[in-house]
């Protein structure tokens, strides 16, 4: 293993604002969802003074998680994409890409370290948010199981795995940061569309984004294992194929 690979790959990580400002919005969110949740009548009121919008439900933990991951879901999915696209699309300036390509056997020895650095970084910010979360809702609203919730947690950061996956093989694809993320967003369209599908619902990744507002009440893990074995072939699947792809390009 090149470990020169993963500490470069690492303090590029620290040295770009993606992941702080990730971070930080994330716990903007979780910290706030429980008082969203308590006031969720008087924000309605205010946006339809019509009073046509049911009302919303009481306020309670669960309700409060359900909330901070309405309002999480996509702000995060659109960071992890940017944050992945800028790790992945190292092929997009040709400068950039000789000097990668100089360092290493392989273009495709570039993918894994990307992958697993863009990955480990949103779910920590991702995490960082959900913690904040179940602190605010616990003072604010009443417990949440806390082993259950962190189950949730994890399954949510292996959706997030599956984005930075997808993104690495549209980086295999195409060249340029804006194509990268024209192909990735089409991408996890279509899965959320087949996520639509009875029949396919619980095989799709997009079912580990309900774990973390189910686990907590009355849903298992084993509710879950359908769509986790999935992603993890899809992740091996989109990381060998850029690999495989951007070997075989040229720069």
């Amino acid at each position: 293993m090149n470990t020169a690979l993963w500490q470069l790959e690492l303090l590029r990580t620290r040295r770009t604002p993606g992941f702080a400002i990730t971070a930080a919005l994330m716990v903007l969110l979780g910290a706030g969802s429980p008082f969203m949740a308590l006031h969720a009548d008087a924000i309605i009121a205010a946006m339809d003074p019509m009073g046509a919008a049911p009302a919303a439900p009481e306020a309670t933990p669960r309700i409060a998680v359900t909330t901070f991951m309405d309002n999480t879901v996509g702000p995060l999915l659109v960071a992890t994409v940017l944050v992945a696209a800028t790790a992945l699309a190292f092929d997009g300036r040709p400068s950039r890409a000789l000097f990668l390509r100089t360092r290493v056997r392989r273009a495709g020895d570039l993918v894994v370290p990307r992958w697993a650095v863009a990955s480990a970084a949103v779910s920590v910010a991702y995490t960082v948010g959900a913690l904040g979360a179940w602190s605010s809702t616990t003072l604010v609203l009443g417990p949440l199981p806390l082993g259950e919730y962190l189950l949730g947690t994890a399954l949510v950061c292996g959706y997030l795995t599956f984005v930075v996956a997808v993104v690495a093989l549209a980086a295999g694809l195409v060249r340029n940061v804006l194509a990268v993320l024209g192909v990735a967003i089409g991408f996890l369209v279509a899965v959320a569309v087949a996520a639509q599908i009875p029949a396919l619902a619980q095989w799709t990744p997009q079912a580990l984004l309900g774990a973390q507002a189910v686990l907590p009440g009355s849903g298992t893990l084993a509710d879950f294992v359908p769509g986790l074995v999935t992603t993890l072939v899809l992740d091996v699947a989109c990381v060998v194929g850029s690999a495989w792809l951007c070997s075989r390009r040229e720069v």
